[in-house]
């Protein structure tokens, strides 16, 4: 039973990998509208740019802004400050994020349940198109 869950392990964490591999080339495909993809908070990139830039939690430089959320614009700029503006770095991190947290899913449905459950509970949040994408927008 013991090398069965290494094994699952070990197939779980190639298709991660893979996944996150495949983020980074549809990123890179389709780089040229990076800025322009996003969700319905697309102001998100505009706080982020402006903490990267000025070092203000704001939409505008001097007038804070109270109506989004903080971490995910931490992030962002965070991301931009380690790769010098650019987009890629932001897929990367993002990518990350959500390998770590199919990784976090697995090993807690493995241990509620059983190793095979998690394998396909985390092959399945990989794989969910929506966050998926995610990765490869704002």
């Amino acid at each position: 039973m013991h090398s069965e869950n290494i094994a699952i392990k070990k197939v779980l964490i190639l298709l991660l990998i893979a996944g996150f591999l495949i983020k980074l080339f549809i990123g890179f495909k389709v780089s040229d509208s990076f800025l322009q993809r996003g969700n319905s908070k697309t102001y998100l990139n505009a706080l982020a740019s402006n903490l990267y830039l000025h070092g203000e939690y704001s939409l505008q430089t001097g007038i804070p802004s109270v109506d989004y959320e903080p971490l995910f614009p931490m992030l962002m700029s965070v991301a931009y400050g380690i790769s010098g503006y650019n987009w890629l770095g932001l897929t990367v991190i993002q990518g990350l994020l959500h390998l770590f947290t199919s990784l976090l899913i697995f090993k807690i449905t493995s241990k509620w349940f059983h190793p095979i459950a998690g394998f396909f509970a985390a092959l399945y949040h990989a794989s969910y198109p929506y966050l998926f994408t995610y990765a490869i927008s704002i």
